[in-house]
This record gives C-alpha cells, structure tokens and sequence, in this order.
C-alpha cells in the first residue's frame, strides 16, 4: 500500500470512530457535564479510537503502524490487545458509571506505565527518529499517560451520570477473576522481566526484549483488570468482555499465523482459548452479579 494512501486511510477511519464515538455515546450527556468529566470521556473516545484503529493495522502489521518493527506474533497480539481495550471502552462509553471511567485508567495507567518507564531506559535506541510514527507513539504516550493518572488521583465529578444500585460480583466471577489475575500476573512479569526464559512455551521472542515487555505489560493489564473486576458486577461486565475479546485475539493471532507456517505457540493457544471461553461463559450466562447489591458507606 502506498504511504500516502496508508496515512490517509488510517486519519480518515479515525476520525470517523472517534466522532462517531462522540456523538452516540458523550454529546446526549455533554450538557451535564462539567470540563473535566468531558475530558475523561473524550479520554475513553481516543483509547476506542486507537484501539479499534491501531488493531486492524498492527494485525497485518503494516510498515509504519507502529513505533518498531514488531515480530509477527507480537503484532497480532498487540492487536488483539487494541480491540480489547476498545471493546472495553465502548461498554463504557454506554454507560460510563464512576466506577467503569476508573477501571479504564487503571487499565491505561497499568500497560503504559511499564512500558514507557523501560522504553525511556532501555529501548529509545529502537525508534527512528526519521519516521513520523516514532513522534505520534510517544504523543499518544506522553497524553495519555499523565491524563489517566491525574483522573485516577482527581476523579471528576460524574454525578450528571445515571447510576443504579452497584451489585456485588458473583461468586463464581469472583473465583475466576482471582485465579485468572494470579496466573496472568506471573505470566506477565516473566515476559516483562526477560525474554529469554527456560521455556519457549512462554518466552517467544528471544532477542526481542522490548516486544517481549510490549506483550506481558498487557497480561499484566488484564490481571489488574480482573482485581478491579472484583469491586462490582458491572465492573466486572467490562472486564469480562476486556478477557473475551483479548482471548479471542490471542488465539485468532496464533493459529492465522500457525497457518502460514509459524510455529503454533500451544501455550498461549491454550490458556487464552480458556480465557475467552470461560469469560464468555460468565458474561452470557449473566454470572457477572451476585443477587444483593453492595451498600456504600459513604457517598
């Protein structure tokens, strides 16, 4: 595909999700909102944006899509990262409670923290300074990052925001959120640590430590993701649906390139074909919420 072609196509699908994000799901609300609760969801808008956008390009790995040049297995789970998060934000943007707008954060502050921490010490020698897309990752980085932070620390006020009753998480949620986050957790502190482990079950980027981290800040996402999880069903909802789609991804990512004579990766084949169909599971057979609804102590 031509450069100029590419550059259009990717603007202009952008900023038509990004609008069109806008005005489903944030201008019916816009009039209730003060600015920096308007800026939290524009926040969600961009990472629905990014996400869905950003996913189609790093699935077929377009040269130029990303800020290095990403393995190809690592570029379709890094796509199927993007579309989990954007399918995390558009249940959110759909009813953006209090406490759905945090887990977003959190889920942004947990996979661009690490990342941009080992990148500023130890990989800045992997971008091109030469190439537009090395400018436009650290933007997005360096916008993102300290918005999500600042949200996290001064939450704004949402109170324009319907909120029903917040239930409590089911119990059977409940103990898949626990072991899902012990085993992804540990999962992705081996890949962040090193990419070169005693197993290539786990470690498939040998050489590749940036890739390697670019892969376990996610698995390290998804755990925090289920923690969080554990506060309330519909947050839960939403990580669930996070665990669904990422499955899914991982799993389409590796038997597509199993396919064309990669090599099949069983481990992560497996366990993420468990992820989605368990978390599918729970979200369809509304397990996602226990009977009574938790009492807030304070307001």
């Amino acid at each position: 595909m031509p450069d100029e072609l590419f550059r259009f196509l990717q603007a202009f699908a952008s900023v038509a999700v990004f609008f069109g994000a806008y005005l489903l799901w944030i201008r019916p609300r816009q009039s209730g909102l003060g600015l920096q609760a308007l800026g939290l969801l524009l926040l969600v808008d961009l990472t629905l944006m990014g996400g869905l956008i950003g996913g189609a390009f790093w699935w077929v790995n377009e040269p130029g899509s990303f800020g290095w040049r990403l393995p190809p297995l690592a570029a379709r789970l890094l796509a199927a990262a993007a579309w989990a998060y954007a399918a995390g934000a558009i249940v959110t943007l759909m009813r953006p409670t209090r406490d759905r707008l945090r887990l977003m954060m959190i889920l942004l502050v947990v996979y661009l923290g690490p990342l941009a921490l080992s990148i500023v010490a130890f990989h800045l020698g992997r971008f091109d300074p030469s190439a537009l897309i090395t400018y436009l990752f650290f933007l997005a980085v360096l916008s993102m990052l300290p918005s999500a932070v600042w949200w996290l620390i001064r939450p704004p006020n949402t109170a324009a925001i319907d909120e029903s009753e917040p239930v409590r998480t089911g119990g059977l949620t409940r103990t898949w959120f626990i072991v899902s986050a012990a085993a992804l957790a540990l999962w992705g502190l081996a890949l962040f640590v090193t990419d070169a482990g005693p197993s290539t079950l786990v470690w498939v980027w040998p050489g590749d430590p940036l890739s390697s981290q670019l892969i376990g800040v996610m698995l390290l996402t998804v755990a925090a993701g289920a923690l969080y999880g554990l506060r309330s069903a519909e947050v839960a909802q939403v990580t669930l649906v996070l665990m669904l789609v990422y499955g899914l991804g991982v799993v389409a990512g590796t038997i597509s390139l199993a396919a064309i004579g990669a090599p099949l990766r069983p481990a992560y084949l497996v366990v993420f074909a468990l992820v989605a169909a368990i978390s599918g599971a729970l979200l369809f057979t509304k397990q996602v919420g226990a009977v009574s609804p938790i009492r807030r102590r304070f307001p």
